[in-house]
């Protein structure tokens, strides 16, 4: 009776409407997320002891789907989490909007820190999407780095953005490819060689106290 009320999705492709069903590995991330998110605390209180964890999917998986069908689920009245919101952050956040919309669940994009802080003052069970570069932030300033598309980034590129952990503190750096354009004796592109040119602390802040507010953090 689950697998029929809580994992089957109908997704819009191409015109097209598709049954899908989860996979095994989905089927089991989900119900042992739910599970967890689910667990009372020492007062009885559903979710109350704050527990996170981590999913590990393998490329093509089906991750989006996977968080699909947790984003629903959530939401379920059988669940008891009291109409949450939800924000699902990637780095490909077109992939995530476009698969949360074809199955009908009409997701938000959340422009920035302030736009998401101000749409969860007054939000009861939505869904958001963005990504994880546009809330990455500094004294309240969005980091000139993380403006960049990640989905533009690739090794052939002049510069790429990434994320580094340095003594507790997190940052972005861009580097610079100084092969970039150059070309080896046979005339082939010479191998990618990346230097740092710029390093930005990220803050980390408090979105919402919401007791039924989820994170959904999708990466790689």
């Amino acid at each position: 009776m689950e697998l029929v009320c809580q994992f089957v999705l109908f997704e819009v492709e191409d015109g097209r409407t598709v049954k899908k069903l989860p996979r095994y590995q989905q089927w089991r991330a989900v119900r042992k997320t739910l599970a967890r998110l689910t667990r009372a605390d020492r007062n009885g209180m559903i979710g109350g002891d704050g527990s996170g964890g981590v999913v590990c999917h393998t490329q093509g998986s089906g991750k989006s789907l996977t968080m699909a069908y947790l984003a629903r689920y959530l939401r379920a009245e059988s669940v008891g989490l009291n109409n949450p919101s939800i924000l699902v952050l990637t780095a490909l956040d077109r992939q995530i909007f476009n698969t949360f919309t074809n199955i009908g669940l009409h997701p938000l994009k959340a422009p920035s820190v302030a736009g998401l802080q101000q749409m969860l003052g007054n939000d009861y069970g939505s869904i958001f999407t963005s990504t994880v570069q546009k809330f990455q932030e500094h004294d309240g300033k969005p980091i000139k780095a993380a403006r960049q598309d990640p989905e533009e980034d690739s090794a052939d590129h002049k510069t790429r953005i990434r994320g580094v952990e340095d003594g507790g503190d997190y940052f972005i750096c861009e580097d610079s490819n100084t092969n970039f354009g150059q070309l080896d004796d046979t005339g082939a592109p010479m191998p990618s060689l990346w230097q740092e040119i710029s390093r930005e602390k990220v803050d980390f802040l408090v979105l919402s106290t919401k007791p039924n507010f989820y994170v959904l953090v999708a990466g790689g």
